[in-house]
Protein backbone atom coordinates (compact mmCIF):
# COMPACT_ATOMS: atom_id res chain seq x y z
CA UNK A 1 0.00 0.00 0.00
CA UNK A 2 1.39 3.39 -0.95
CA UNK A 3 1.41 6.33 1.68
CA UNK A 4 -1.24 8.41 -0.82
CA UNK A 5 -3.73 4.83 0.07
CA UNK A 6 -2.55 4.98 4.03
CA UNK A 7 -3.74 8.68 4.15
CA UNK A 8 -6.53 8.37 2.32
CA UNK A 9 -7.74 5.20 4.35
CA UNK A 10 -7.39 6.87 7.76
CA UNK A 11 -10.55 7.93 9.09
CA UNK A 12 -9.49 10.87 11.28
CA UNK A 13 -9.67 13.67 9.49
CA UNK A 14 -6.36 16.18 9.27
CA UNK A 15 -5.96 18.97 11.57
CA UNK A 16 -4.58 22.02 10.08
CA UNK A 17 -5.04 24.84 7.94
CA UNK A 18 -5.75 23.85 3.62
CA UNK A 19 -1.56 25.23 3.03
CA UNK A 20 -0.80 22.36 5.32
CA UNK A 21 -3.02 19.94 3.85
CA UNK A 22 -2.33 20.63 0.26
CA UNK A 23 1.56 20.79 1.24
CA UNK A 24 0.98 17.19 2.76
CA UNK A 25 -0.90 15.80 -0.14
CA UNK A 26 1.57 17.12 -2.75
CA UNK A 27 4.81 15.99 -0.43
CA UNK A 28 2.76 12.67 -0.24
CA UNK A 29 2.67 12.50 -4.21
CA UNK A 30 5.59 13.29 -4.54
CA UNK A 31 6.54 9.72 -2.69
CA UNK A 32 4.32 7.60 -4.68
CA UNK A 33 5.96 8.89 -7.96
CA UNK A 34 9.65 8.24 -6.40
CA UNK A 35 8.38 4.35 -5.18
CA UNK A 36 6.88 3.52 -8.71
CA UNK A 37 10.15 5.05 -10.34
CA UNK A 38 11.98 3.07 -8.07
CA UNK A 39 9.86 -0.49 -9.00
CA UNK A 40 10.19 0.76 -12.81
CA UNK A 41 14.63 1.00 -12.35
CA UNK A 42 14.64 -1.64 -10.72
CA UNK A 43 12.79 -3.89 -13.05
CA UNK A 44 14.69 -2.30 -15.94
CA UNK A 45 18.06 -3.06 -14.07
CA UNK A 46 17.04 -6.56 -13.70
CA UNK A 47 16.46 -7.08 -17.00
CA UNK A 48 20.09 -5.53 -18.01
CA UNK A 49 22.07 -8.17 -15.70
CA UNK A 50 19.83 -10.70 -16.91
CA UNK A 51 21.01 -9.90 -20.52
CA UNK A 52 24.44 -9.00 -19.78
CA UNK A 53 24.93 -12.51 -17.99
CA UNK A 54 23.87 -14.35 -21.20
CA UNK A 55 26.13 -12.25 -23.31
CA UNK A 56 28.91 -13.23 -20.77
CA UNK A 57 27.86 -16.92 -20.77
CA UNK A 58 28.23 -17.31 -24.51
CA UNK A 59 31.37 -15.09 -25.15
CA UNK A 60 32.45 -17.60 -22.31
CA UNK A 61 31.02 -20.57 -24.50
CA UNK A 62 32.66 -19.40 -27.82
CA UNK A 63 35.98 -18.70 -25.89
CA UNK A 64 36.08 -22.07 -24.69
CA UNK A 65 35.24 -23.37 -28.32
CA UNK A 66 38.28 -21.40 -29.76
CA UNK A 67 40.26 -22.39 -27.62
CA UNK A 68 39.53 -26.19 -27.69
CA UNK A 69 39.77 -26.46 -31.20
CA UNK A 70 43.25 -24.38 -31.31
CA UNK A 71 44.82 -27.03 -28.86
CA UNK A 72 43.13 -29.76 -30.46
CA UNK A 73 40.95 -30.58 -27.99
CA UNK A 74 38.38 -31.38 -30.49
CA UNK A 75 38.21 -34.68 -32.50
Amino acid sequence: MTIAQHIQASTTPIEGSNTANAALLKATLAFDRIERHEAQCSKRWGIVIKLMLLVLTQVGGLLFFLISDKLGWLI
